[in-house]
């Protein structure tokens, strides 16, 4: 058998509408990604206690298991508008996400082709988005990563019967120079960010219980935000905001044609530590900040995405 090249994966996905139970007859949309692709079915074992005289262990046994991973992505618009529902467990609703209660889960399919026609498939059920992480940085393209946590995985060798695959999207990767403006932090509107960065985590778990190796459920933790912002430096307007430890707001737009842009909003972090390290004599002054976003009364959320951004 000769050996397969990862260049030939093919990962899609489906929203469920029962936890776990990949829908009959699934349109599978075909996912654009970027390595690492991780999915993986989760088996936890533990080795037997028995004693031998011969010192030899007699067995390893599966006491769970479970399912999780996920993949990188390049930023491009409306390709994951249906994936992010699930991190942030709400619905869009007049083109604006916020992060809220309601879980979305999705069943997984990575196909990996062995031969002309043929192919083996890995199929992930009941994942929901766990961390989203998005990454803006001078000349590198907008970038994130999407890891999920989930129900149970298996293999097979034939398509599900009756489903059909829907070809992934055309839109372009968002550049960092061309599609992105409009950037406010503290209510500075003029700094020049070297990088920016944010995460957002659901904290979920996979509770486990007797006569079941999949996981039963999964439960959700608090919905956190933390992340980056790398400027220039050119006065202390921020780190005046970070010694007195006030709240500011941070928002910014990728995208550079109209309706088809982002707006992501945080109207209430608070900047968590602060340094200006003087590197070498031929380097750039640059400050570095990393912040956490808290819930803000008026905006109603931690996290808030508009799209069809004019």
């Amino acid at each position: 058998m000769a050996l397969i090249s990862a260049s030939l994966s093919q990962l899609g996905f489906v929203t469920e509408v029962d936890w776990g139970i990949t829908p009959a007859t699934p349109v599978w949309q075909i996912l654009r990604f970027t390595p690492p692709e991780n999915f993986k079915a989760d088996r936890e074992n533990t080795s037997s206690n028995e004693m031998r005289p011969d010192r030899n262990a007699t067995d390893l046994i599966q006491v769970g298991g479970g399912a999780s991973g996920g993949f990188g992505f390049e930023l491009s618009y409306g390709t994951y508008d249906t994936l992010l529902e699930s991190f942030f467990q709400s619905a869009w609703a007049n083109d604006v996400l916020k992060n809220g209660v309601t879980p979305k889960t999705f069943s997984f399919e990575r196909k990996m082709p062995t031969g002309a026609a043929t192919a083996e498939y890995f199929r992930f059920t009941g994942m929901q988005g766990n961390s989203l992480s998005i990454s803006c940085k001078a000349k590198e393209v907008v970038s994130g990563t999407m890891d999920f946590v989930g129900k149970a995985g298996a293999v097979a060798s034939a398509i599900v019967s009756g489903a059909t695959y829907t070809d992934p999207s055309t839109t372009e990767v968002f550049s960092p120079v061309a599609d992105f403006a409009a950037l406010s932090v503290g209510g500075v509107s003029t700094a020049h960010v070297l990088g920016l960065t944010f995460q957002a985590n659901n904290n979920l778990r996979a509770p486990s219980a007797l006569g079941s190796v999949d996981a039963i459920g999964i439960g959700s933790g608090k919905f956190e935000v933390t992340g980056t912002i790398d400027v220039y430096f050119e006065d202390t307007t921020l780190y005046a905001k970070y010694l007195s430890g006030d709240a500011i707001a941070l928002e910014f737009t990728i995208g550079s044609t109209t309706a088809n842009k982002y707006t992501f909003s945080m109207a209430n972090i608070k900047l968590e530590t602060a340094e200006a390290p003087v590197s070498g004599p031929d380097d750039d002054l640059i400050m570095n900040f990393s912040y956490r976003a808290l819930f803000d009364t008026t905006d109603d959320c931690t996290l808030m995405i508009t799209r069809a951004v004019a």
